[in-house]
């Protein structure tokens, strides 16, 4: 398979950059290329999230320590930005289509 010189190298670094960008666009924080509005699926989101924290626990011992900062730091804010989108959509009333009639 031939390299592709146009991408960097892969690291911990951008898998976890990543998968947090994936998480935020779950939580309706970043639009994604094909999504018109806001959407939140926050299933997805704390998938997501759990995957960086396996990660986190899977590479324990074998991380640098600006890895390990980067990683803590964005599981910080992702659970916090979790924990806010669930409180805003509790507290946002139902969306109510009209009901096509007999």
């Amino acid at each position: 398979m031939a390299k592709d010189n146009s991408l960097p190298d892969p690291t911990l670094d951008s898998l976890v950059l990543s998968l947090s960008a994936a998480a935020l666009t779950y939580l309706g924080r970043q639009l994604g290329p094909e999504m018109k509005k806001e959407e939140v699926n926050l299933a997805h989101a704390k998938h997501t999230i759990a995957t960086i924290e396996l990660l986190k626990t899977k590479t324990e011992g074998n991380r640098t320590p600006d890895e390990t900062k980067l990683i803590d730091e964005l599981l910080y804010q992702l659970r916090m930005t979790y924990v806010a989108t669930g409180k805003e959509l509790a507290a946002s009333p139902p969306t109510s289509e009209p009901r096509p009639g007999p």
